[in-house]
Formats: C-alpha cells, structure tokens, sequence
C-alpha cells in the first residue's frame, strides 16, 4: 500500500512546481489517476501535524487560497482540499508532496499559536503567497 500511496503522491505532486509557478502537472489528471487516501503513518511527523492541523481547522483552511496551482490542475477549491479530501473520505495525498501547501499551512499554524483572526490569517496568506499566483479561486 505504501508504494502506491508514494507513487500518487510524486504524481499529483507535479502539479507544485518547485518555482513556485504552480506548473500544470504532467500526468495525474491527463490519464486520471485515481489516488487513494493519504495514510499519515506514511508521511514524516511534521507533515501529518500539518494534515491534523487542517482538519481540525477546516473552516480557516476552506477560507485559504492555495497557490501551488492545484485548483487548476486538480480542481481544488482551497487549502483545506490539499489536506482534506472533498468527499470526506481520507486525507488527500497532495499536500504530503507539495512545498507550497505545507508553506502555507506551516504559516497558518504560526498565526493561530500567535491568536490571530481568520480574516488577518486569509490576508497574510494572500499578501506572502500571492504573487506564485495571482488569480486563485478562493
């Protein structure tokens, strides 16, 4: 199992390029791929914390806007559908491979220990991560 949680990972992972330039993926998408729930026992302890984190927290998370570019290659909506599938089954193997979506969460996790409001934690996400992306759907 492991393997191919891996193996989609590294996949869907294409789509954070690692300029920050949110490239399109190569192959996820184009030959659907279906990937099956991320397991955190696979993943290394900070990343599973950041997966805990979003779900505890999926009301800031689904008001983020994620700019690795995944709302155009894999229909994410938010920062919460990097974490935390969308038909609630599981977590969603992205986030695990993408520099981007554990940036911005490790960020969002930094402004909530400091007990900054949601409305302060959007913008701050929008003002460092914004120019990877100008135009999210979030």
């Amino acid at each position: 199992m492991a393997a191919v949680v891996l193996t989609g990972v590294a996949v869907i992972a294409a789509g954070c390029a690692p300029d920050g330039s949110g490239a399109e993926p190569t192959g996820a998408v184009a030959i659907g791929l279906a990937v099956p729930p991320l397991d955190l026992d696979d993943v290394a302890p900070i990343i599973a914390v950041h997966y805990r984190t979003a779900e505890a927290n999926q009301g800031l998370y689904s008001q983020i806007p994620c700019y690795c570019g995944c709302e155009r290659s894999i229909g994410h909506r938010h920062l919460a559908d990097c974490f935390v599938r969308s038909d609630g089954n599981g977590w969603d193997a992205h986030a695990a491979g993408c520099a981007v979506c554990t940036d911005e969460s490790a960020m969002v996790r930094r402004l909530l220990d400091d007990g900054t409001d949601t409305t302060t934690i959007r913008q701050s996400i929008i003002d460092e991560f914004g120019a990877l992306a100008p135009d999210p759907t979030t």
